[in-house]
Formats: structure tokens, C-alpha cells, sequence
């Protein structure tokens, strides 16, 4: 027999980690004010409802009192306030660039009827210079 030894891998324990206990949130209204309630700010699919009204208001689609009633708390009017004013300049740009847009077509089109008057102009008068048949 041999006299080696053998020697085991010793395996470091790590510290077992303490579970948290679970508190249940409480439930809130949900902040689109429709009257759901949710451990969170919104129910589910109802942040798109939240922010899209914010947007037709900015956009003067919705009137921002009677949506602002609507809502659930003092919390989520601030966050529908702060939402407009952060939307209001885009809308601004909107406009103004639809506005860009209506009147490069207006003027494209002023420039197609102008060209079309020159048109007729022109030919009214090939219509009525005499040809050199008639001349000579």
C-alpha cells in the first residue's frame, strides 16, 4: 500500500441569504381616474389612457379642467400637468411645420394654375398671329 493521502475539496458554505417578508402594498386608485383599483399607479394598460389624454390635451382635443377632475389624486394631476407642459412644444412644432407644409402647397399649386393661364395666354396667341401661308 501506499502512504499518499488524499485530500477532499473543501466546499465554502456562502451565508444563506434571509427572505424579506412580502408586504402587500395597498390598494390605490388607479391615477387615469377610472375608478380601478391597483397595488401600483396604474391598471394594467391604463398608463397609455394617462398619457394619451395628456397628449389630446396639449393638443386641444380634450379640455385639461374636466380631465384634470377626472383623475384620482393631487399625485397624478401634478404628473398630467407636468406631462402637457412637456408635450406643448412639440405640438407646437407640429403645427407650425403643418402649417409649412399647407403653404408650400399652396404655393405649388399658385404655381400651377399661373403656369396653366401662361399656357392658355400662349396659345391664343399661336391661335392668332397669322401664318406665313397667309402672309405672303
Amino acid at each position: 500500500m501506499s502512504d499518499t493521502m488524499t485530500v477532499e475539496p473543501t466546499v465554502e458554505s456562502k451565508p444563506s441569504k434571509v427572505k424579506k417578508e412580502k408586504v402587500e402594498k395597498p390598494l390605490v386608485a388607479c391615477w387615469c381616474g377610472c375608478g380601478g383599483q391597483t397595488r401600483g399607479k396604474f391598471v394594467p394598460g391604463h398608463d397609455s389612457r394617462f398619457h394619451g389624454n395628456a397628449k389630446r390635451v396639449a393638443r386641444g382635443l380634450l379640455d385639461m379642467d374636466v380631465t384634470l377632475a377626472g383623475l384620482a389624486h393631487d399625485e397624478a394631476r401634478a404628473e398630467f400637468r407636468k406631462l402637457v407642459e412637456h408635450e406643448l412644444p412639440k405640438v407646437a412644432k407640429w403645427k407650425a411645420e403643418e402649417e409649412a407644409k399647407a403653404t408650400r402647397k399652396a404655393e405649388k399649386e399658385a404655381a400651377a394654375k399661373l403656369k396653366a393661364e401662361q399656357d392658355k395666354v400662349k396659345e391664343a396667341v399661336v391661335d392668332v398671329a397669322p401664318s406665313e401661308a397667309e402672309v405672303s
